[in-house]
This record gives C-alpha cells, sequence and structure tokens, in this order.
C-alpha cells in the first residue's frame, strides 16, 4: 500500500503483512463486531490484523513521519492543502497532511480490508450455501424467477456488515422489537458539526489541513458525542424511562457522518397529548431578544436551505424551514439534531426501512445504440453465474468518512434490547455444513452431537422446571443460548427478544411448524407439537387444525398480516397469488377483502410518477381496481 503513495511515505515505510507480531500481549482474540476479522482469525492468535494496522496508521503521531528536507521542495508545495511553513515547524511530514491524498489512502485501506474478507466468503461457498439453501425462502430468491440460478450462486451472507442480507435480518429484527415491546414513541437524527470545539481543537494539531480531510478525527469526534447522546437517553432517562433503543449510522457524500435512532419510551412517558408533544419538540424560530443562545443554534443548525424570519444568505426564512427539534438537545451539542413524534403506526414499515435501506450503491451497462453485441452479450450473461460479492463490489460507494469509521472498529448498527434469531426446522431437516470430500459418517457424527436451538429447547423443557411455561418464541427472554454447549440456560442479566424465522407461504408442514411454535409451551419433543388435548396427529396441518388455526383461512390471514409489517406492496402481491395458488383457500374473496389496502400502498405514488401529476388524487375504486391490475400481472408469471 505504501508504494502507491509515496508522497506520504517518502522513504518506502513497511506496509502490512500478516506476519507483524503482537507486542507485549501473549495472545489476543479479535473483537466479533462487524466482521473485521474472518472465521480463521476469530481464535486467539499473535500476530496483527489488517484492521489493528490501519487503526494504527489512522492515529495521530507528531513525533512520527517523514523528515521534510527528504523531500524535493517542488513535492512539498504539490502536497495538497499542506502549509508548508507549519510543516517545517513540525519538522516532520505525516501521512495526515496529505489532504485529499490522505483521504484515498483511507478509502484504500479499508477497500482493502473489505477485499479481504469478501475473498474469504468467496473461497468458501460450500459452507455459506449450505447454510442459506436449505430454507425454502432462499431457494425461491426474492425478484430473481430464473430457477437457472438456484446452486449456481456465490452468496454475500446476512454476517456480511452492509450487505443486502445484514440489513433485512435487521430490519426483522426491528420488527420484532415493536412485536415485544410496541411502537417506537420517538425518532431522532444527529448530525456531525465540522466546527465542534474538539474537531478545531484538534485540527490545531494538522496545521494547513480542512476537516474535510481528516475523516478520522470526524469520526472519532462524532462517535463520542454519539455515546454520550445514547448515554443521555438509555440511562439517564433524558425522555422519560427508556425500555428500548436503535440507531444506524450513514455517511452524507460530502463526508459527514450522521445517526438515525428511534427510541422507545415506557407507557406513561410517551408524549400524548399536545401539551406533552410541545415540551419535547419545537418547530419554530425562537424570539432573538429572550433567548438569543437558541435563536443562534436554530439559525446555524436546523433551518432549511429556502411569524418570525431569519436572513440566511440573504434569504429571509420562517417557521416553515425549521427542522423539528428539542431545544435542550439542541443547547446540549450544537448539531443538527432533528426530533419527530412517532404517532403512526402505519408508518412503521417506512420508518424502519428508511434507517436500514443501507449504502448507496449503483451498478451500470453501457452499450452503443444499435449494437446487436451488446445485446448478444446480455444475453449470454443471463447464463452464467450470479455472483453477489462481484455485484456488491461492482455497486459500492465507499466515502473517506465511511472508510475512516469501519477501519476504527465503530459499528454501523446497534439495538437494545437485543434479538435472539430462533432457526425452525422437521424432524431430521436441521441445517448441516460440510466441506467437499469429508467423510458422510463424519458430518453425521457431528450432526447427531451438534443440537439446534429447536432441539435444545426440548431439552430445556426435560430438564429446567420453569421452561415448560414459555414457547420457543419467547424462551429467549428468559434463558441465555451456550453456542459452544449448545444448550440453553437460565438468564442472569439482559433483555432480549426472541424472533421465529419466517417462512414460505408455500412451505407446507414448515410454516404450520412455525404456527404451533408460536403457541404451544413446554414441548419435549416434535411429537409433542403435534399433540393435541392427548391426541397424536399424524401432521403439523392436521394439529393446526385441531386447535382451531385453519378454520375461515385463518392461517392466511395471519400470514398476510405479520407480513404487512415489513413487506413491499408488491410483495404482498405476489404473497397472496402464491397463496391462492399453491393452498386451498376456502374463501379467496374475504381473503382479498380484509388485506387489499394493505396490497395498494404504493399504487397512487405509481399513477403519480407515470402521469407526472404530483398532486394526483384517485377514487378508493381506482385504486383497488389498479391493485387487481398488480395481481393479474403475478398470476402471468
Amino acid at each position: 500500500m505504501q508504494l502507491q503513495f509515496p508522497l506520504l511515505f517518502p522513504q518506502g515505510d513497511d506496509g502490512y503483512h500478516t506476519e507483524i507480531p503482537l507486542k507485549n500481549c501473549k495472545k489476543r482474540r479479535p473483537e466479533p463486531a462487524d466482521n473485521d476479522e474472518t472465521e480463521g482469525d476469530r481464535k486467539f492468535r499473535e500476530h496483527v490484523t489488517m484492521k489493528e494496522y490501519y487503526s494504527y496508521k489512522l492515529m495521530i503521531r507528531t513525533n512520527e513521519g517523514s523528515f521534510l528536507f527528504l523531500l524535493p521542495l517542488h513535492c512539498h508545495k504539490f502536497l495538497t492543502n499542506i502549509n508548508h511553513q507549519s510543516c517545517i515547524l513540525y519538522n516532520r511530514l505525516t501521512p495526515h497532511l496529505g489532504g485529499r491524498l490522505w483521504q484515498q489512502y483511507v478509502v484504500d485501506a479499508f477497500t482493502a480490508m473489505e477485499q479481504y474478507r469478501l475473498d474469504w466468503i468467496s473461497r468458501n461457498q460450500t459452507t455459506i450455501r449450505s447454510d442459506l439453501y436449505n430454507s425454502v425462502r432462499d431457494a425461491v430468491r426474492r425478484g430473481d424467477n430464473d430457477p437457472s440460478h438456484v446452486g449456481k450462486c456465490v452468496i454475500l451472507p446476512a454476517s456480511f456488515t452492509g450487505s443486502k442480507r445484514y440489513m433485512s435480518q435487521y430490519f426483522k429484527d426491528s420488527l420484532a422489537l415493536c412485536r415485544s415491546i410496541g411502537h417506537p414513541s420517538l425518532f431522532l437524527t444527529m448530525t456531525t458539526n465540522s466546527k465542534w470545539p474538539e474537531i478545531t481543537e484538534m485540527m490545531k494539531h494538522l496545521p494547513g489541513v480542512n476537516v474535510a480531510d481528516a475523516p478520522d478525527v470526524v469520526a472519532r469526534v462524532f462517535k463520542m458525542k454519539l455515546d454520550q447522546l445514547i448515554d443521555l437517553i438509555k440511562k439517564k432517562h433524558f425522555f422519560g424511562r427508556c425500555i428500548g433503543l436503535m440507531h444506524v449510522i450513514e455517511f452524507q457524500k460530502r463526508g459527514l457522518p450522521h445517526a438515525h435512532m428511534l427510541v422507545w419510551l415506557d407507557d406513561k412517558d410517551k408524549p400524548k397529548t399536545a401539551e406533552q408533544i410541545d415540551k419535547l419538540v419545537s418547530a419554530e424560530i425562537p424570539d432573538e431578544e429572550s433567548d438569543p443562545i437558541c435563536y443562534q443554534a436554530v439559525k446555524n443548525y436546523m433551518i432549511h436551505d429556502t411569524g418570525k424570519t431569519v436572513k440566511r444568505k440573504g434569504v429571509l426564512l420562517n417557521n416553515r424551514f425549521v427542522v423539528p427539534y428539542n431545544r435542550e438537545l439542541l443547547l446540549r451539542f450544537q448539531c443538527h439534531i432533528n426530533l419527530e413524534i412517532c404517532n403512526n403506526s402505519r408508518s412503521l414499515k417506512y420508518l424502519f426501512k428508511y434507517c436500514l435501506k443501507g449504502h448507496d450503491t449503483a451498478t451500470m451497462l453501457l452499450k452503443r445504440k444499435n449494437d446487436k453485441s451488446s445485446a448478444v452479450d446480455c444475453q449470454e450473461r443471463k447464463g452464467k453465474i450470479f455472483d453477489e460479492v462481484r455485484h456488491y463490489l461492482d455497486g459500492r460507494y465507499v466515502s473517506a468518512s465511511e472508510a475512516a469509521w469501519r477501519i476504527l472498529g465503530f459499528g454501523i448498527h446497534s439495538r437494545w434490547p437485543s434479538v435472539d434469531r430462533l432457526p425452525i426446522h422437521l424432524p431430521d431437516s436441521k441445517y448441516v455444513s460440510f466441506k467437499t470430500g469429508e467423510s458422510l459418517q463424519n458430518v453425521c457424527h457431528r450432526a447427531d452431537s451438534k443440537r439446534s436451538k429447536l432441539e435444545a429447547w426440548f431439552l430445556a423443557n426435560k430438564l429446567l422446571p420453569d421452561a415448560k411455561n414459555y414457547t420457543y418464541n419467547e424462551f429467549p427472554s428468559y434463558f441465555t443460548w451456550l453456542p459452544k454447549e449448545c444448550k440453553w440456560k437460565y438468564r442472569q442479566r439482559g433483555d432480549v427478544v426472541g424472533r421465529l424465522s419466517e417462512v414460505h407461504a408455500t412451505a407446507g408442514d414448515l410454516l404450520y411448524l412455525r404456527m404451533l411454535l408460536m403457541r404451544k409451551k413446554g414441548c419435549l419433543g416434535f411429537e409433542d407439537i403435534r399433540t393435541v388435548d392427548g391426541v397424536v396427529y399424524d401432521t403439523f396441518k392436521e394439529a393446526c387444525g385441531a386447535m382451531g388455526l385453519l378454520q375461515d383461512d385463518n392461517q392466511w390471514h395471519e400470514a398476510l398480516s405479520e407480513n404487512s409489517h415489513s413487506a413491499f406492496p408488491h410483495q404482498l402481491r405476489e404473497m397472496f397469488v402464491n397463496i391462492l395458488a399453491h393452498n386451498t383457500v376456502a374463501d379467496p374473496l374475504l381473503l382479498w377483502t380484509r388485506h387489499w389496502k394493505c396490497m395498494s400502498e404504493d399504487i397512487l405514488r405509481k399513477q403519480r410518477s407515470t402521469t407526472g401529476i404530483n398532486d394526483l388524487e384517485l377514487p378508493e375504486v381506482d385504486i383497488h381496481n389498479y391493485t387487481l391490475a398488480g395481481i393479474l400481472v403475478f398470476t402471468q408469471l
């Protein structure tokens, strides 16, 4: 890496290699956050990882660097944003003084780390794919109706930070929190202020460098401010008793990180009246004479760029341009900090998808006009292996700010309480991973000795007295999973919410097993799950029928209602078609009547986009008909 940046490292310093020893440390276990290490690195080790090396390089040390007289004078002047006289004062040229060249170094360092992890994923597809493609949901990939892709994909798993599966899993975890502790009460957005005193003070050690060219400084200060805000809300109960909190970090193109945060409050502390809301949130310009400090803060941080007015860049702005804020938080943190009240359950899906939409990506294909060879190439490309890793790399956008944040090991997502994902499987159908050429006897022996969470739940119901009082879904709230020992034990501390893996509507017995697990307690095995009122039924579907879960198409109403909180309207329409095509529905018209509105939430937006009329309004009968037309599209696939 250093050879690519001779102006930053003119003496040809050594770059990263795998044999750099860890000093003053016998052996060290890496932190598991944000998959900064590969599976092979997650053992006790004696050498420095790539992440640790570049984290070290990001630290500012004024006594390190190359002596200036080793560089010709024209090289000094060539470096971007470097004050030559200031450098002479330090007598050394540190890489942090490299301006945009330093930004490029930080980005290249992070992309090298990410490429290393992605290479490991590409080399270990046998293990990864055996875990993903044994489930119906991943066998029928969303948006991919070509069966030739099945078994020919290079998978980017949910364990990789920032992948689509990663964001999707966290989205579903967030909805699991809603099912457990209710809807969030507050939505807060906090953006970096490049003029924070901590940043200004730190920049004194980097003379002549702009804040934009010091992404490592910005990342470290923003992390400290964010931790202060979380501590204020979660532990000091700034808004009242906090029972849940989730935040996501995003990065703007100009290089400033910002955080989206959802806060769950105890019911007695939720703002419910206009007076309570006004105490928390304001969207007005304060009086300049009676509250000059808040007036200046609102003027500087909370005004959109377009009652009372504020003159900004020669334009008079009034209360219509004020972003809602909390006065005390604004004065405390001195940055853009938007606060909104969450009072509409229908906005949850949009809210969570907005927070967990993931990073920016873009892929393009260029071809000449009327070029038939390009069309042929496109047809040939369809028969090739669909490489999710390559697709991720081709569309990835990385800013210096994000690169510095990730190199320093700061997470991009957190949630409290945590969510324990609970896999489900039919008898003798649990997931088993193995490598090509491995003895099947060894595979079977390992599978028999390693219990799944569901099998361990059966065992816990036999051994632990209180275990029979909870369903499989409720179990993680009271018991802790020990992955090495493959068993559950009593939970000593911490709040955890369980989430059952979702099952496709066409999954048959697996779907009915999930319905039973949501309701039955104290089961000692699969036979107990199929037992209703002392009668052991042959299938899980028959057991569901005996419990009255299949009367009046209850299972399909429940499936559509549950997915309406997480799935897009077009996905709900596809699900509705699959239910009708692959199952017996007693009253399809009633199923449609109850759920068509959640399938039509994107119709008005699409029609406005098609017609170009932004204020277009449609009567309900037209929206109903357009939704039916959308259903017809999936019946013809």
